[in-house]
């Protein structure tokens, strides 16, 4: 009899894992079709990682996280992203500008993508928190 314990298929880590890379890339198809530039997508720092960097239309520098979240006993989508969470978010993007200076002087806003019971169910929220909240 065989089992899996690492990262093959029907391992339910890795299962979620490619969920979230599908909410991710259905988020970042969704920032395009609203003519937002992808900077980076899926940036990993040791403070923190950021889903997706974007240019807006508007020219907004636009950090967004993308949640995802089939059912609701932990929780919506909307209420993962906790307090430290943000405080992680913006400090990975406090060194992604450090590290990307020609954009430092941008207006900057962070937005949620989040995903409720499966990818047909996203909704964007723009501005969803800021450097203080």
């Amino acid at each position: 009899m065989e089992t899996s314990c690492g990262k093959g298929p029907g391992n339910k880590k890795s299962d979620a894992q490619q969920i979230g890379r599908d909410a991710e890339n259905f988020a970042a198809d969704t920032l395009r079709e609203a003519r937002y530039k992808i900077l980076g997508q899926n940036l990993r720092y040791r403070l923190g990682e950021l889903d997706i960097v974007a240019l807006a239309p508007d020219s907004s520098l636009v950090f967004v996280e993308v949640r995802y979240r089939q059912q609701k006993g932990f929780g919506s989508a909307e209420e993962s992203v906790t307090a430290a969470k943000r405080m992680r978010i913006v400090r990975a993007a406090k060194l992604w500008l450090q590290r990307n200076p020609s954009f430092s002087q941008y207006q900057c806003r962070f937005d949620l993508i989040a995903f409720n019971g499966g990818l047909d169910s996203g909704h964007w929220l723009r501005g969803a928190f800021d450097l203080t909240r």
